[in-house]
């Protein structure tokens, strides 16, 4: 059975998306390969582009483009204080997932 997998980089803050962490996050995209072997949809998103940049969808326009079976999240200490509020939002918005 197919699902719908969101993989979502960790979440920073504008200074930190501009001075440390404006590189793509393999993991994900490693993650998210693998389950596209498998017959999975699987996307990612990393919110330092967007932070950094204001260009492509938001966390919650990503969150609400579609039903979402799965939504995993890639948490650095330096910010779990923002990824926590990513799951949070993902809770609220995707509650089923």
């Amino acid at each position: 059975m197919e699902k719908s997998v969101l993989l979502i980089a960790p979440n920073i803050t504008r200074d930190a998306s501009t001075t440390k962490w404006l590189h793509p996050c393999i993991g994900i995209y490693r993650i998210a390969g693998y389950l596209k072997k498998f017959g999975h949809s699987a996307e990612c998103y990393d919110a330092s582009l967007y932070v950094a940049t204001k260009k492509g969808p938001s966390l919650e326009e990503k969150l609400r483009e579609q039903e979402w079976d799965i939504i995993a999240f890639s948490v650095l200490e330096e910010s779990l204080a923002d990824d926590i509020a990513a799951m949070h939002l993902a809770k609220k918005l995707m509650p089923k997932a």
